[in-house]
């Protein structure tokens, strides 16, 4: 259970802060830099006292470029704003020590060079809910961060500043990183608008016991090389991350990786890696967790693997839900080398969390992993209405690891397919793949119509049809039959179902093509356990003159 702010509190104190918010609009705004005294020779304390006493119960607004005009360094410039900060915000108490930032940070068009770490903002005395940090556009207001120091950051919030807003602003930050975020029940809420980020060690880092939960992120970018962009470390009491309509195109690098925590949406945006470097756009870490944490969902956004070392997800849950929808993986399928993996999932001793991927365009191949007791568990992962650029069929396109060698090989995950397709037309995608080894598989009867390109019978002229059986899949019923006066011609009947390796499954050789028939086998166990066995040819003998259409049916049914 969260320790802070709970989500009521959360409420009464927002609440209270409009209530003080409408009232405080009746009077006039001002700036805070026209208020607060800035002349560094004047002590802090002094200063303080002062505006606080004079600009209690206002909106404020600082203006960096107030400070940029006496002409001291962008660094002087921050701390001072930062100090104007400190003054204005409300100390009155919102809930358990808690004060009022009400405050904006404007930074005007350019570029400024930060070498002091934390100097872009300082932490204020107590727990301090509300900021807004304004620039003027991604590309017209950039703060470049050039600290001395190895492995620094920009902004580190340790547990005081909660419910902030950033936005268009372009951040480089190099070989450092972004913010640190540590919080023991406070830090929390962040919303970053329009912002670009280029060059980064890690983005956002999450560390502490609690909360650093509820990020947003509206149409922002990031460029460069990075190594971790978001990274939740921690606590699984990290949660509720959303990204709408975000660009992460790097030379290499992680997207989101999440040791702990999650609950996390990813909604549109284009995600690429440009070099062979490559990285992980989605790393979910870890095997057990808190319930209510484990759930993962991307819809909309479009990839590029350009080389063989970018990797959609690698995720190690044992619970909860992983799923794409609408996502396109497909542009570099011209080129790209299809024996690369893409998407890793395991099963470490455990179930996994129920993976889906749903009217997806899907390049390289899938991993699933399992283990000695992995068998005891009832692995829930299904592509529907999916394309698949790496594989003409799912034994192409699915790899299985058994992680130790394990004899207890029931533990092989079943994998749904259902109205898929891949690069070969003729391959049926719909099955329960690797059923045969699962030790709880549950299948269903599927029924496969067969007709020739104009949507007739074959004849004499046209061939035979194939067709691509799943793997292991099990033929229960064959129909094949023409109605009575479907076809004019007196000759007579003479069709063929076989295997590629010549076993005929059925023949019609009796009667007239105009007679019609109906040729009915059930009750049948035919296992297609190899390539051969399961491609199947539906042909006429020479003596077929007539194509039929109207009423014809070639039907087989199979258990996969």
């Amino acid at each position: 259970m969260k320790e802070i702010f709970s989500r009521r509190k959360v409420l009464v104190a927002l609440t209270t802060a409009l209530l003080g918010t409408l009232t405080a609009s009746r009077l006039p705004k001002i700036k805070i830099s026209e208020a607060a005294n800035t002349n560094t020779n004047t002590s802090t304390n002094t200063s303080t006292n002062t505006s606080t006493n004079a600009i209690q119960d206002y909106d404020y607004i600082i203006n960096v470029a107030d400070y940029l005009k006496t002409g001291v360094s962008p660094d002087e410039a921050f701390r001072q704003a930062n100090l104007a900060l400190k003054v204005s915000i409300d100390r009155s108490t919102l809930a358990e020590g808690r004060y009022t930032g009400r405050a904006k940070i404007i930074i005007p068009a350019g570029k400024f060079i930060i070498t002091k770490p934390e100097s872009f903002l300082l932490s204020p005395d107590g727990r301090t809910l509300g900021l807004i940090i304004e620039g003027q556009g991604r590309g017209v207001t950039e703060i470049v961060f050039q600290p001395k120091a190895d492995n620094q950051y920009l902004i580190a919030n340790n547990d005081k500043w909660l419910f902030i807003e950033i936005r268009d602003i372009t951040f480089n930050c190099g070989n450092h990183s972004f913010m640190s975020s540590t919080s023991k029940g406070g830090a929390q809420n962040y919303i970053f608008n329009r912002v670009n980020w280029k060059d980064l060690n890690y983005g956002i880092r999450l560390q502490g016991s609690n909360n650093n939960s509820e990020l947003t992120f509206n149409q922002c970018g990031i460029s460069g090389k990075v190594n971790t962009f978001l990274w939740s470390e921690t606590s699984d009491q990290f949660l509720n991350y959303n990204f709408f309509s975000c660009n992460f195109e790097v030379s290499s690098g992680d997207f989101c990786r999440f040791d702990k925590g999650g609950n996390i949406n990813i909604w549109g945006g284009s995600f690429m890696h440009t070099t062979k470097a490559g990285g992980t756009f989605f790393k979910l870490l870890g095997v057990q967790h808190a319930a209510g944490v484990m759930r993962f969902h991307c819809e909309g956004v479009r990839f590029e693997h350009v080389k063989g070392e970018s990797k959609l997800i690698e995720c190690e849950w044992a619970s909860g839900s992983v799923s794409f929808s609408s996502c396109d993986m497909s542009s570099q399928a011209f080129n790209y080398d299809h024996s690369h993996v893409t998407a890793l999932f395991s099963s470490t001793n455990a179930s996994m969390p129920i993976i889906h991927f749903d009217n997806c365009m899907i390049l390289g191949k899938h991993q699933y992993s399992f283990m000695v007791g992995s068998y005891a568990f009832n692995p829930l992962i299904s592509y529907d209405h999916c394309e698949i650029f790496s594989g003409s069929s799912p034994q192409q396109f699915i790899s299985i690891i058994n992680e130790d060698d394990s004899v207890n090989k029931g533990g092989t995950p079943p994998i749904k397919f259902s109205q898929c397709r891949g690069t070969d037309p003729k391959e049926i995608w719909e099955c329960v793949f690797n059923f045969q080894m699962n030790n709880l598989a549950v299948l269903t009867k599927k029924t496969l119509s067969i007709k020739n390109a104009d949507g007739k019978f074959p004849y004499r002229l046209s061939g035979s049809i194939t067709v691509k059986l799943p793997i292991n899949s099990i033929i229960t019923r064959i129909i094949l039959s023409i109605p009575a006066g479907a076809a004019s011609s007196s000759d007579s009947n003479d069709f063929t179902i076989q295997t590629s390796e010549g076993v005929k499954l059925l023949e019609q050789k009796t009667g007239t093509l105009n007679q019609g028939f109906i040729n009915d086998l059930n009750n049948l166990l035919i296992i297609c356990d190899s390539d051969a066995k399961r491609t199947i040819n539906f042909m006429s003998g020479s003596n077929v003159n007539q194509a039929v259409s109207n009423g014809a049916m070639c039907l087989i049914e199979y258990l996969g």
